[in-house]
This record gives C-alpha cells, structure tokens and sequence, in this order.
C-alpha cells in the first residue's frame, strides 16, 4: 500500500508553470498506486472540476486547493511584483472548507490593484474553516525567512498560521529537489517543530509529469518570462526534479522524515469533499403577485402569438402549448424570461439585435417573445432541433448583437440582476500547432528563416497538431529524423494544446439566482472583466446557465445604415418586416459589388449565388446551407437542377415529395426528421435522435434506429425493401445536412443587409465607413 501521496502539484492551469495535463495526472497517479493526489494551480481553481472526475474516474481522491500569494499587509493597494510574494498552499478538506477557498480566490483576485492575486491576514483568518494549509515550497514565508536566518520571525509566522487553520490543519512543508537552501530550510522546519509542535509534511512541488519533461518545463518558463533556455539565470528553477514521483523514491528522499511522510497520507485521509452536480440556478425578473414563472411565461407567450399572428388559429396554440409544455417540464421558465428581458430592454433602447441564430429560431416561443424575429411556422421550422427533453439538456440561444453597445446591455443585467450575480465565461488561450513551434523556436534561438519554413509545413487549418502534419508531411517528418531539429518538434509535441492566458470569452455571460462565488471562483481580468473560472462546459456541472450575447459587427452597420435612412429620409425601417420578395435586393445578392452584404464576403457562396440566380428566399436558405465545406457536389446539383440541366437518381419514390422544397436534394436535418415522422411514423423528437445518430455515425445507434424505422414503414403500409432503402438514402446524405434554423438565420441577415444595399446605397455604404 502507498505511503505517499502528493499534495502539491502544478497542473497545465498554473499558466505557463505548469506543464501536467488533468488526465495524466489522474492516470499517473493511478499507476503509481497511490490512492489521492491533490491539485494546487497558482493563484486560481480553474481546472479543479475536470480534475475532480477526471481523478474519480481514474479511482483516484481528488484534493482540491490551491498556491496562494498571501501579504501581511491590511491593505492590498498598489502593485506587486509575483515573485516577491510570499505563496500559501491551501487545500479544501470539507464542502465549507471549498467555499472558503473559492471566496479566498475571488477576493484574491477582485481586490486590491494588485496584478497577481493576493490575500491577507485577515482574509485568511475569515475564511479559514474547513481549509488545510501547507508553508509552502522556498517562495514560501516561512521558507525565505529561514534561508535569511530570521528563524524567529519564521517560527512567529509558523505559530500564527497554526493559530488561524489549527495545530491539526497547518503543516510545515518540506521539500528537496536539490536546490542551493533547501537543507537549510528543511533543518530550520524540522526545529521549529520540535519545538512548537507543528507537524512537518513532505511535498515534491511537481510542475511536470515524468523526469525527462523537465527541458520542455524549462522552455515553458522562458516563455512565461520572456527569456531565452540558454539564459541560465533567468529560469526559476535550475532542477529537473519537478516531476510527479513515486511513493519509493519520495521514500528515499525523506527516509530520516517518516512522520512528514505519513502525514501525507493523514492529509489525505482528512479531506472529504463531494462537489455534487447542482441544479441550475437561474435569476428570474420579478413577477406579478401571484404568478409563478411558468404562468408569465405563458402570458407573454399568449400576447405575444395574438401580436405575431392577426388570426391565431388552433393549430398554432397548439404548437405554442406543446413547447411550453417543454419548457415547464424542463424548469427552465426563468432562463427564457430572462432572454425576454434582455431582448426587451436593448430593443427598447434601439441597440441592434439580430433576428436570431441556430435552431432557436425553430421555437415559436422565442417568435413570441421577441428573442428571434423569423417566423418558424412560416419557414417550416422545427421545435425539437432547438429542444429536444430526451436529450435533457438546457436550451442555448445566442443573442446577436451590435458588438458597440454590447457593453450597455451587461451592464443593464449587472444593475438589474446584481454585480455579484453577473460575470464573464472565462476562455483559455492555447498554444496550438503553429504557435507552439514559433513559441518553442524563439526560446531555443532556432534561426528564423528555419524556423519559418517548418511553420510553413504545418497547415493552418482548423484541428490541425504537429503530429497530424508529421504524419501527412514527408519534408516536416524529415526535420524530425534530423536531430538538430528533433528537440524544437519534441518539445512543441509537449507543449502543445496547453494553455497560455487566460481572456473573457466574448459571448458567454453567467446569470445566477444567487451570488456567484458560492457555485464558482472569480476572477478580475486586466481589462476590469470580471470572469468565472470555470471553463464553459463545466458550468453546468456547478448548477449555472450561461446567455450568449455575441457581438456582430455587421448589426454595427445596420444599426447606422438605419440612422442615416431615418436622419436623411424621415423613413422609420423596421428591418425585420420588410418584404421578402424584393427584386431588386435579389438582383444585389447576384452582382459584383456585395461589399458590406453579411457573409458575401467569402467566394464561395458568392459564386454560388451567381450560378443559382436565387430569386425567392427559399432558394437562398438553401444556398446558405449548401455553401459549406465537405458539402461533396450537392451544390452544384442545386443549381442545375433548378435550371432542368441535371436530374438526380436513386431517389426513393415516397420522399420524392417530401423534397420538392430543394429540388430533390436532402439538404436540411429537418428534411431526414421529417422523412422519419412521414414515412416511418417516428415523432419528431424520436426523429431528431435518429437525425444525429445518422450524422455522426453511431454504428451501435444506427443499428436501432434501422429496424425501428423499417418496422414504422411497414406499419405506415410501405413494403420492407422501400423501408431499407430509404433509410440507407437518409445515412448516405445525414452527414452533409445542415440545420434549417440556422440556415434561415443567416439568410435573414443577408437579405436584411442586401435590401438596405440595394435600395438605400448612399445610407448604407455611410454606415460602412463608421
């Protein structure tokens, strides 16, 4: 059985100080035998929730905590240097304990003016409970103190902390890596000690996983402080003994400190946090006396389709109560009250919002609302691409905005819903393929042009790594062979895909029912952002729901180009109703000068438009749709069939009609969800299902979804042999389908910015030299 386990560890979110990826730590740990490993980033807790399942996963304790700079001073004020601050380890031993340090971070972070994140006495004193707290490695207090022969004054602060976490929960740090006053420090620990009773712990402060890693943790460094590898003095460390160790050789290390070892595993023992998902929480707007949010819900819901629809019919109230219906079961009535009124108050204060994106626009509540401006009854729009209950996921809408004014709107939900409620989705710069050899190639002085020509060979594509471009790249897989440049890839290889800063993300928006800092860490960005910590697809692990208010530069334009129309000619234009049909908005989709038309600007829908000649909006939602990479030749099929130039074949005979929308061509997700709701009876959620299954592939899915579909045929009175093949039609074109939601939005925005082209060209080409 171990008799070690680790309990300070610097994972890939120490930026750039730390080269330890989550899954290898939960499975190095893991291989080593050891049964808890706890995780202390400097300064933040950004990676704390994928390492905890990351570590239960691998059967393996996770330990939250984290590295802290800490001040004597009362007061935070001024500027700091990082690495003249005294560092704190911090561990969560209980759920109370886990809210201390997620309140000691944010404060850390939000006060003072301080660039480096940093707590006090004081702070710590308040927000001490249920933490265990460790000295430090040498850029601890205690540590510096003894290294200037201050044992006093160390053994002071030693008793201080001991009095602020407890005799049981303050321990005396000891490491050895080899460095020049570690012995010194560790002798100066063991007497402070003996005579103050304060138990000693044995730590390695791992920054990287295995011993060779240490040139790639060296070059890392360099990065983080602008220096070059050979440029001794200028690395923090000059060890290669930062790696995550075995049980044997910490064992070996501390052979004369059994007790500091077997605290280790004490510590451990002691730590008992469950971070449970939560439930969401969302801030709903305040509602009439009486009323639940469901019960608005439905009011608007009813004003708002009486508003859309002159002449409501059953089949439209229908659909309204079935979505509703979705929403109640789901709980979810605040998040689209909360849409409702951030839609409302921009509108209300003519900011520019879009007319909506994504499979939003299939609701016909958010039509109600006002949150999107496309009618989904209109363009045979689906619900259950937008909402589907069996996914049982939160629904996501992106509310499209004039990126000028953005900021006024988040204020707006600061004042209304609360600063402490309000904040930023934080975003992680990554040094990808090409960054990462540039990064690495100017630390190591690789000369420029050699360092450029091998950039060269790496594609700057999406999803790209080096090993990809090893592997299609015979000339990049000789650099490889030639040793002189084996250490630049290797090192790039290891570097790559970690983080390097950390940035607001430039859509997401957190809204809670509660104070923020009781679910998730803050952070103050340089730029006064204040963001969460956690990465977006952990938020709602933590029980929050994010809006996606984006920037769109081109409602910039439309915003002015309006203006301009109403200042010059007394014309008030409601964008959003203007007529489809426009011949002469057409006419500009299909000419040379689309300068300023949304999405005009890459050639390939261009072109398409040229050869398609769309003369009503049917056929340029298409186009949208269709104008996409890997969308093999069903573009070109488009076009020349709607011109008789072209016919299609092997088409079943019972969808024949069920495509007369795109000439025969499957080009939507709801043309396969409908096929399976017509020809095999399947509702559209069960459609939707089987719609993603045949996308991606799911062979074991697929399986199922085949016999359930030909099942459903034959029960429709379809022959077996027409079931299966139109199935196998469905699989062969599922991959290439595009969302008629989204495909209907963004033509949208392209008629809506060619219409104002076409028909007030002065107004508009003004509003472009904004």
């Amino acid at each position: 059985m171990s008799s070690f386990v680790h309990l300070h560890v610097h994972s890939e979110y120490s930026l750039l100080d730390g080269a330890i990826r989550l899954q290898q730590l939960a499975s190095k740990t893991a291989e080593l035998g050891m049964p808890a490993v706890a995780l202390t980033d400097h300064h933040g807790l950004y990676g704390v929730v994928n390492f905890y399942q990351k570590a239960l996963a691998a059967g393996v304790k996770p330990i939250v905590g984290c590295e802290m700079c800490v001040s004597s001073a009362s007061s935070l004020d001024g500027y700091y240097e990082e690495n003249t601050l005294p560092h704190l380890v911090l561990l969560a031993r209980t759920m109370e304990g886990y809210r201390n340090l997620m309140q000691l971070v944010t404060l850390g972070s939000c006060e003072g003016q301080n660039h480096t994140p940093l707590v006090n006495n004081e702070k710590l004193k308040s927000h001490a409970d249920g933490i265990t707290a460790l000295s430090g490695c040498m850029a601890g207090e205690i540590p510096r103190l003894i290294l200037h022969d201050q044992l006093e004054e160390a053994e002071n602060i030693a008793t201080f902390y001991a009095s602020v976490f407890g005799d049981n929960h303050f321990y005396l740090e000891m490491q050895d890596h080899g460095l020049p006053g570690q012995a010194k420090i560790n002798e100066g620990l063991v007497e402070i000690s003996q005579k103050q009773g304060i138990p000693l712990v044995a730590t390695n402060n791992a920054h990287y996983l295995e011993k060779e890693d240490n040139k790639a943790y060296d070059v890392l460094l360099c990065l983080k402080e602008g220096k070059m590898i050979y440029d001794k003095e200028s690395l923090s460390y000059n060890s290669c003994e930062l790696y995550l160790k075995s049980p044997s050789e910490m064992q070996e290390i501390f052979n004369n400190y059994s007790e500091a070892l077997k605290n280790t595993m004490e510590i451990a023992e002691d730590c008992s946090l469950n971070l449970e998902v939560s439930s969401p929480s969302v801030i709903g707007i305040n509602l009439p006396s009486g009323q639940t949010e469901i019960e608005f819900l439905r009011q608007i819901c009813t004003q708002g389709l009486s508003w859309r629809y002159k002449w409501a019919n059953n089949s439209l109230q229908k659909r309204l109560d079935y979505e509703l219906k979705v929403i109640e079961q789901m709980d979810c009535a605040g998040y689209f009250l909360t849409l409702w009124d951030i839609v409302r108050y921009a509108r209300e204060r003519d900011i520019q919002i879009g007319p909506g994106r994504g499979s939003a626009v299939g609701s016909l509540v958010n039509y109600c609302l006002g949150i999107t401006e496309i009618d989904p009854i209109k363009h045979d729009l689906v619900f259950e691409c937008f909402f589907n209950p069996t996914l049982v996921n939160m629904p996501d809408v992106t509310i499209d905005i004039n990126g000028k004014r953005r900021d006024e709107v988040i204020e707006y939900m600061e004042k209304k819903y609360g600063e402490d409620r309000v904040a930023h989705i934080i975003h992680f710069g990554v040094m990808r393929s090409r960054l990462a050899v540039k990064a690495v190639g100017r630390v190591l002085n690789v000369p420029t042009a050699t360092l450029k020509h091998i950039i060269g060979l790496i594609p700057n594509e999406p999803g790209m790594t080096i090993r990809k471009a090893l592997e299609i790249s015979p000339e990049l897989q000789s650099y490889y062979e030639n040793e002189e440049h084996r250490e630049l890839l290797d090192i790039s290889l290891a570097l790559e895909g970690l983080p390097r800063n950390a940035v607001a993300q430039g859509k997401g928006v957190v809204v809670a029912g509660e104070p923020l800092v009781k679910r998730v860490p803050l952070q103050k960005l340089n730029t006064g952002n204040r963001v969460v910590q956690f990465p977006e697809q952990k938020l709602k692990d933590m029980g929050l729901v994010k809006f996606n208010i984006q920037s769109l530069k081109i409602l910039k334009y439309m915003e002015e180009a309006l203006k301009n129309i109403k200042h010059r000619r007394g014309k008030q234009i409601n964008i959003n109703m203007i007529p489809l049909d426009d011949k002469n908005t057409y006419h500009y989709l299909v000419g040379r000068e689309t300068e300023g038309i949304f999405l005009l600007a890459k050639k390939d829908i261009k072109n398409f438009l040229r050869e398609l000649r769309p003369n009503n909006f049917r056929e340029l939602t298409a186009a949208v749709a269709l104008c996409r990479p890997g969308v093999y030749d069903q573009t070109a099929d488009f076009a020349k069939i709607k011109y008789r130039s072209f016919s299609l074949k092997n088409i079943p005979d019972n969808v024949v009609k069920l495509l007369r929308e795109t000439y025969g061509v499957i080009v939507y997700q709801e043309q396969i969800m409908q096929i399976a709701a017509e020809i095999a009876g399947f509702p559209l959620r069960q459609a939707h299902l089987m719609q993603r299954a045949l996308s991606s592939n799911h062979s074991e899915e697929l399986g199922h979804y085949r016999k359930q579909f030909i099942k459903g045929a034959s029960a429709k009175g379809y022959k077996p042999e027409e079931g299966e093949s139109t199935f196998q039609y469905l699989k062969i074109h599922a991959p290439y389908v595009y969302n008629k939601s989204q495909a209907t939005a963004y033509a949208f925005l392209i008629y809506q910015t060619a219409y104002i082209k076409a028909n007030y060209p002065e107004e508009y080409k003004a509003a472009l030299s904004v």
